[in-house]
């Protein structure tokens, strides 16, 4: 089955998918952190499960913003799973708020404490993401 972009052809290298899917992760990241920051400080909010609910809303932000620019750039596939995509973002959403709950539990509560969680639980995803995303989501 072609599955490549018309124009395009698919692009099975770790050469490229793995730069390519760092720099959409790069923007992803910055999407994820700008509206955890944004929903943060609107609602008021230093800590605690609310926090936790917050990140996963960012969190999700981020993984349709990924979604898009991993499907048509990144493995430049024609009909990409939504479906198996869903399957890995909910995975990876699970591992995001588990690290972060984890990493702010022994921390004090506030802005900064919350950032370093949300740095703890951003990296902890990005291999598992790549390695799901090239073998079984966008194939």
């Amino acid at each position: 089955m072609n599955r490549a972009l018309p124009g395009r052809p698919y692009i099975d290298g770790v050469s490229f998918q793995l730069p390519s899917f760092m720099l959409v992760g790069v923007l992803n990241t910055f999407v994820d952190a700008m509206v955890f920051a944004v929903l943060v400080t609107a609602l008021g909010v230093s800590g605690g499960m609310p926090a936790a609910a917050l990140s996963a809303v960012a969190y999700l932000v981020g993984a349709l913003n990924s979604y898009v620019w991993n499907s048509r750039v990144t493995f430049a596939v024609r009909h990409p799973s939504a479906w198996r995509y869903a399957v890995v973002t909910a995975s990876s959403l699970g591992l995001s708020v588990g690290v972060f709950q984890l990493a702010s539990m022994p921390l004090t509560p506030g802005a900064g404490a919350l950032m370093f969680a949300k740095a703890a639980a951003l990296l902890a995803t990005v291999l598992f993401n790549f390695v799901l995303c090239r073998s079984w989501a966008f194939r």
